[in-house]
């Protein structure tokens, strides 16, 4: 079973204006000319799961994210309607789509929401991005212990993102700080923490089975910095082999040069590392370790079958 643990499922008018605007910059800014005339996002559930289809996905876990305070702008549909809809895609693709619930836990009433989401929508998680708030702070308390009592996993931006995100947010050392604080706690670091991922990595193994990572935003990596990316697979299969999930944060990073969803899949089947690696003592990918990236390992999480 392939599992994509890091998805955003919306609609254009889902998103703040801001969100989309900042976004194009970006791209702008890290594409060639020619590629970013390509760059057209695409979104919604029927393509997901056309592309899903392509490349030999079976589930996804599709996230609502609630970035309206750090841009300081509502999107169209609020908040409320967008886990709506992942909901209603999960209840109409029950063996395809997982969804987890998502709001800025700053936002007012955001305690009674999640509760509701999780017990009246059905959602099986909750995706939290701290982009503008430390996730130790004392106001998002409530939220956090409201997410252990429901006891589902909670999936925390994690890492660096070009401005306006604020870096320092992104550090996982507060992730060892809820740990701590709510000892039933199960979080999942998205994107190998950026930037922070040997700090990850050994929180990551002072914590097993409480904390794991998704591998959404190395196809940076992948594609300017190969030997890197082979290295870091490398050293994160050594020590924390069964605390690895396979994500894409699709839609964001599959226009060329990155890797579309199929090649990004096929990236995790044809791990190896060069003959001069093994030559310096270093252990070629097995396939165990692959099927673990690509599935096994957030199989036992999510209790898919």
């Amino acid at each position: 079973m392939i599992i994509d643990t890091h998805v955003h499922l919306f609609e254009e008018n889902m998103r703040p204006r801001k969100a989309g605007e900042s976004l194009r910059k970006h791209k702008k800014g890290l594409l060639s000319e020619e590629d970013f005339k390509k760059y057209k996002p695409v979104c919604g559930v029927e393509a997901l799961l056309r592309e899903m289809d392509e490349a030999g996905v079976d589930v996804s876990v599709c996230l609502c994210s609630d970035t309206a305070f750090m841009y300081q702008d509502e999107p169209e549909i609020p908040i409320w309607k967008h886990n709506e809809y992942v909901a209603e895609a999960q209840a109409k693709y029950p063996d395809r789509i997982i969804g987890f619930f998502g709001c800025d836990p700053m936002r007012p009433g955001a305690v009674e929401m999640l509760e509701k989401g999780i017990k009246e929508l059905g959602l099986k998680g909750v995706k939290i991005a701290p982009e503008w708030f430390y996730p130790t702070n004392e106001n998002v308390a409530p939220f956090m212990k409201k997410i252990e009592e429901l006891d589902v996993p909670v999936l925390i931006h994690s890492g660096t993102d070009p401005l306006p995100f604020r870096v320092k947010y992104g550090n996982p050392e507060y992730l060892n700080d809820l740990l701590a604080t709510y000892p039933k706690l199960k979080i999942i670091a998205a994107h190998c923490s950026r930037g922070w991922e040997d700090l990850l990595i050994q929180i990551m193994v002072g914590g097993p089975g409480r904390i794991y990572t998704d591998l959404s935003t190395l196809q940076y990596e992948h594609v300017y910095s190969h030997w890197h990316f082979l290295m870091q697979m490398r050293y994160t299969m050594d020590r924390v082999p069964d605390g690895v999930f396979f994500g894409s944060d699709w839609p964001w990073i599959k226009y060329p040069p990155f890797p579309s969803e199929k090649e990004w899949v096929n990236a995790f089947k044809n791990l190896k590392l060069p003959q001069a690696c093994l030559d310096m003592g270093m252990r070629q990918f097995t396939e165990e370790e692959k099927n673990k990236i690509l599935g096994a390992n957030a199989q036992k999480l999510l209790n898919l079958r």
